[in-house]
């Protein structure tokens, strides 16, 4: 496979396959073009936190499905015996998913999903919002079916990230196929659908967002373009599994300090009935050999000297090298 080239500023990614038997075609992955957002990372500085986010470089995956999502295909099908069939397809795809605007989300940004008509602020995630457009060159791509009767081109999306949204929890790893719960099709049920045009294309749009950006995050999606066909009075659909992109997102969160030592304390541990014998409270190291660990055991520090000892003290040294000086003279 030829070298890919990629940006997160404009640039396209082509990414060729060579098909056996057949002459190089290519399946491109188009990031956004001038008009389009595609700012791929954003720093956050809130009171209590702060932190950077990042988008995952949008790169192809092998037609046909990675192993991990054959596992939940598998899952799914199995729920319903004799009704779903799943194929990978014998040839890449030819047309393009044109990526209209690609951009990640912090906590400052107001307007998160906005293209896509459902806007959200003060968490963090991305937005992607593409368009496929299939190239009609022999063998063909998919093509979408206004009728949506007997062959219909679908989206398949594979989620796998640190904070589940079934349960809402943060910490427990989700790994699912991104459809609503109960629904009997494995087809991504958020914003997508076939748009007009010449050739007609296929539209997709999603916004993973959470809404504890004081927490760190990754956040990743397979998406495939796929074609489902069904025999007119049957119940069972075959369908087939094209190819498809990575994508998605990263945030990286520090708590800060809430200690202040600005009131004139001197430091931000204070002394108070529960730690008088234990470092418990301390929030901030108390010196460059601090790990701040409260657990580490403090070191005993001398009482500080006086100015009258420290000059006693320095006389006595005196009297005693003159009195070893004159010892040796004799």
């Amino acid at each position: 496979m030829p070298s890919r080239q990629y940006s997160l500023l404009g640039l396209a990614i082509t990414l060729v396959v060579t098909l056996t038997g057949q002459s190089g075609v290519a399946f491109t992955i188009n990031y956004p073009p001038p008009d389009g957002r595609s700012n791929a990372f954003i720093r956050y500085n809130e009171p209590d936190y702060e932190g950077e986010a990042y988008l995952v470089v949008a790169e192809e995956i092998e037609r046909g499905g990675t192993n991990k999502l054959w596992q939940l295909l598998n899952d799914f099908s199995n729920r319903y015996p004799g009704r779903w069939e799943f194929r990978r397809a014998e040839n890449d795809l030819q047309g393009s998913f044109d990526l209209l605007n690609y951009y990640i989300c912090g906590p400052q940004t107001t307007d998160c999903g906005a293209e896509i008509g459902i806007p959200v602020s003060g968490g963090v995630g991305s937005l992607l919002d593409l368009r496929y457009y299939p190239a009609l060159l022999p063998p063909g791509d998919p093509l979408p079916d206004p009728t949506g009767i007997t062959r219909r081109v679908q989206w398949i999306q594979r989620v796998y990230s640190n904070h589940s949204l079934n349960p809402d929890r943060h910490g427990s790893i989700e790994n699912v196929l991104d459809i609503d719960i109960g629904q009997t099709t494995p087809y991504y049920s958020g914003v997508a659908g076939n748009g007009f045009g010449v050739p007609p294309y296929r539209f997709f749009g999603d916004r993973p967002y959470r809404v504890d950006p004081v927490e760190s995050h990754f956040w990743d999606a397979e998406l495939y373009l796929v074609e489902e066909a069904q025999v007119i009075g049957s119940q069972k659909r075959t369908v087939t599994i094209y190819n498809g992109m990575k994508w998605g997102w990263r945030n990286n969160s520090r708590r800060k300090s809430t200690c202040n030592g600005s009131s004139g304390g001197g430091g931000c541990f204070t002394v108070t009935a529960t730690n008088t014998n234990t470092l418990t409270n301390r929030e901030l190291p108390l010196s460059d050999f601090d790990s701040g660990d409260p657990n580490q055991s403090a070191e005993r520090v001398p009482e500080p000297t006086t100015i009258l000892g420290l000059l006693a003290l320095g006389a006595a040294g005196t009297i005693q090298m003159l009195k070893n000086k004159f010892t040796k003279q004799q």
